[in-house]
C-alpha cells in the first residue's frame, strides 16, 4: 500500500487535482488542520492505495 500527502492551496486548478489523484489512488481525504487559519486556502490531499496499473 502506498500513500501521498501533499500540501495544496484551493483555488480553480484544485479539482483537477483531485480528479488526477483519484485516477491514482483509491481513497482520497481532503484535511484542513485545526491549526490552520479559516481565511487560509491551506489544506492537505491525503492520497492512499496506490492503484495498480
Amino acid at each position: 500500500k502506498s500513500s501521498l500527502l501533499v500540501k495544496i492551496f484551493s483555488g480553480k486548478d484544485e479539482n483537477i487535482l483531485i480528479k488526477n489523484a483519484k485516477d491514482s489512488f483509491k481513497i482520497i481525504e481532503r484535511i484542513k488542520p485545526d491549526s490552520s487559519r479559516k481565511e487560509s486556502r491551506e489544506m492537505y490531499l491525503l492520497c492512499r492505495d496506490l492503484k495498480t496499473i
